[in-house]
């Protein structure tokens, strides 16, 4: 090889080698707690190496045989392969078990791992990503990372213990025929390497355009009530349909290449065995022979059942095969066998090479979940709270130069229920997730019962704050087991009791099979005001200090209005609240109100005193109450 070609090779020996680092230093823990079924699987993969050798021995003793026409002998080989047949069958069984054991318990610690950082990484982190590309990452990377670590690590393991066996064993009977064939080696190195520097950025285009793919049908499936509430079924099976035709080429193309790879390969190996016939058959011509003697008594030395079946004398003889053009005749028919059977190996493992790219970015598209920083959990604990509130000088921006709140500062006594209003986009929702911790403030301070924030564990925080949303989110499962959610240790009674103190028990009741009826997926079984009040009886039962309702009531249906009203004036009694609202109605029952707007607050006072004098609380007030039509519009301006 010239040395212009060894920059084209090196880098990517040198990245393989790399990767091979990252993989045993940050997955060998994945290995050690299944060390046993492990070390079974490898141990069982060495010992069918090693009896596929002691068949590749059978096979040329019984070829000699077949030559000389010794039928006793032969019918002895004929039983010893049948004895190594059940034994490699055996073996193959075994080995197969253990490794599908070993295939899940790695792929349900791995992704236990993934699942387990992603609950633990702060908002700002998801919402980065692309939708579906998580899912992606979690289901699909962990199978293709766990067949490596399992399969394809054994499987190269075994490759390699075979093709060291066979090349020592070959080379011994007979070096100068032997050598010629080892040529094909850094040819196939050169190929593998070649192409696996010209498949690494299609393998991540690939994954690229697959994450795509799932966000894409997971967003459009969500959606399909307003896809058919549009006509737009059309337009977007043909926006789906050009997403999989990006990846269909690009998938097309990977796949080519490995059969490009796999026969460049093969042609190595066919030149290796056409090598061999050349200077196997220039050795018996010249010589009459193929190898030396001493080899195959050694080699029938290794076969105790061959030498109980035929006798000492009768094996020894029989080894006299070298010597005699039609005998070596016979062995360089068993030569070409197995010095196919050695380079195919070698052909795998330079196939599995081929495929290294996809390893890397497996190992990435893992690691960039893991290494994602989680959410810090460290500070102080924070016990019972009374719920005294304070934002001093709070300023936030969730893109660098584009400010959401600015210089807020805000006091809530301990029991007040304040309102919070203005138009979309005001900053009201931001407000009360910097309150529990799910983003952080650029500036400022924010303390609870005078304790800064930012001194506090989040789950401590946490476990004084509830949130309900505007959305409810439910999950599959029934009534009972989505309002248990808030304490998982609740009893059935107490569950009962929680949706009876916001009034919800008589409408979950009066549900198909009551507490038992099934929310379904996303709780898509249930009206937007059931959801709402399972989510409000679900509040209940956290028995927090401090409730915040981030438009809880905004989405619910005419008819559960009034039982969500009345349910929402249960939960909050005797603690302290923040109400987010555009429905001004409910603002009307508050302590207090802050108006914001463009992450000011603009006004601050009782919803009496605001709205007996102008200002951007009374204008609000005046556009959702103007008729229009006859009827009152939801809209806040």
């Amino acid at each position: 090889m010239t040395d212009a070609a060894l920059p084209r090779v090196t880098p990517v020996a040198s990245d393989i080698g790399m990767t091979l680092r990252t993989i045993v230093r940050r997955f060998a823990p994945y290995l050690r707690p299944n060390k046993v079924v492990f070390t079974a699987a490898l141990l069982t993969t060495v010992l069918y190496t090693v009896l596929g050798l002691f068949e590749m021995y059978t096979i040329m003793i019984g070829i000699s045989y077949i030559v000389v026409g010794n039928m006793v002998a032969i019918s002895a080989i004929a039983l010893q392969l049948v004895a190594i047949a059940l034994a490699l069958s055996l073996l193959r069984l075994v080995n197969t078990a253990v490794t599908v054991r070993l295939n899940q318990r790695m792929t349900v610690a791995i992704r236990q791992d993934l699942i387990s950082r992603l609950h633990r990484l702060s908002l700002s982190t998801n919402g980065e990503q692309i939708s579906g590309a998580w899912m992606s990452k979690v289901l699909f990377e962990a199978d293709r990372f766990r067949d490596f670590l399992t399969s394809r690590l054994l499987g190269i393991l075994h490759s390699v213990v075979w093709f060291v066996a066979v090349a020592i064993f070959l080379l011994s009977i007979s070096p100068k025929v032997t050598a010629p064939t080892l040529v094909a080696l850094p040819l196939m190195a050169y190929i593998a390497f070649r192409r696996v520097r010209s498949m690494s950025g299609e393998w991540q285009q690939q994954r690229e355009e697959w994450d795509h793919v799932v966000g894409y049908l997971t967003q459009r499936l969500e959606g399909t009530p307003d896809i058919r509430a549009f006509g737009r079924e059309r337009a977007v099976l043909a926006e789906f349909d050009a997403l999989a035709e990006r990846y269909r080429k690009i998938h097309t193309g990977l796949a080519q290449r490995r059969v490009s790879l796999a026969s460049y390969l093969d042609f190595c190996v066919y030149i290796a065995l056409a090598l061999l016939i050349f200077f196997g058959g220039l050795q018996i011509e010249h010589q009459g022979t193929l190898g030396n003697s001493l080899f195959f008594r050694f080699a029938a030395g290794m076969m105790p059942m061959t030498w109980a079946l035929l006798g000492a004398n009768s094996m020894m003889a029989a080894m006299g095969m070298a010597s005699g053009a039609a005998l070596a005749a016979g062995t360089l028919a068993a030569f070409v066998l197995f010095t196919k059977r050695m380079l195919n190996p070698v052909r795998d493992i330079s196939h599995q090479l081929g495929e290294f790219a996809d390893l890397k970015v497996s190992t990435g598209r893992i690691l960039d979940i893991l290494d994602l920083p989680p959410e810090s959990v460290q500070g102080a604990t924070l016990g019972a709270v009374s719920g005294h509130i304070e934002f001093e000088h709070v300023s936030f921006s969730y893109a660098q130069g584009t400010p959401v709140l600015r210089d807020i500062s805000l006091e809530i006594s301990p029991g007040e229920h304040l309102a919070i209003v203005g138009p979309t986009g005001a900053g009201k929702s931001s407000l009360v997730q910097l309150l529990v911790r799910y983003y952080e403030p650029d500036s400022g301070t924010i303390r609870l019962d005078g304790h800064d924030l930012a001194s506090l564990a989040p789950p401590s925080v946490r476990a004084n704050v509830i949130v309900v949303a505007q959305e409810a989110q439910l999950f599959a499962g029934t009534v009972m087991e989505n309002i248990r959610f808030a304490r998982p240790e609740a009893s059935d009674d107490e569950v009962i009791a929680a949706a009876r103190a916001v009034g919800a028990d008589e409408i979950i009741s009066a549900l198909p099979k009551s507490y038992a009826t099934q929310a379904g997926d996303r709780g898509t079984r249930l009206s937007v005001g059931e959801r709402q009040l399972v989510a409000l009886a679900r509040a209940m039962l956290a028995d927090r200090q401090i409730v915040v309702l981030d438009e809880a009531v905004s989405s619910v249906d005419p008819a559960r209005q009034l039982a969500v009203l009345a349910a929402t004036r249960k939960l909050l009694a005797g603690r302290t609240a923040i109400v987010v609202a555009h429905w001004l109605d409910l603002v009307r029952e508050a302590d207090r109100v802050v108006v914001l707007d463009h992450g000011r607050i603009v006004q601050a006072d009782t919803p009496a005193r605001l709205l007996a004098g102008p200002g951007r609380f009374t204008e609000l007030w005046t556009a959702q109450n103007r008729p229009a039509g006859g009827e009152r519009t939801t809209s806040d301006g």
